[in-house]
């Protein structure tokens, strides 16, 4: 039996790197990439925010991903 977490939507910024040569101006209009990441929460630790995107009937999980906390805009709770 697949145990029962939330559905979440995690709203948080990610790293973006620009590969083309650009001038001065063009750099300060840079910003980092807003994402947006929908899974089960798995727990929130002092660091991060663990979620996963798959659940097996057999209780197995996969698509485990790890979010730093510092980088995490908004967490809403879609269903229990």
């Amino acid at each position: 039996m697949t145990k029962k977490r939330p559905l979440v939507v995690i709203t948080w910024v990610d790293t973006t790197s620009f590969t083309t040569w650009q001038d001065d101006a063009a750099i300060t209009e840079k910003e980092m990439a807003t994402i947006t990441t929908v899974g089960y929460l798995v727990a929130t630790t002092r660091k991060d925010v663990r979620i996963v995107r798959s659940m097996a009937s057999d209780g197995g999980i996969g698509d485990l991903m790890l979010i730093p906390k510092a980088c995490v805009l908004k967490i809403k709770k879609v269903r229990s």
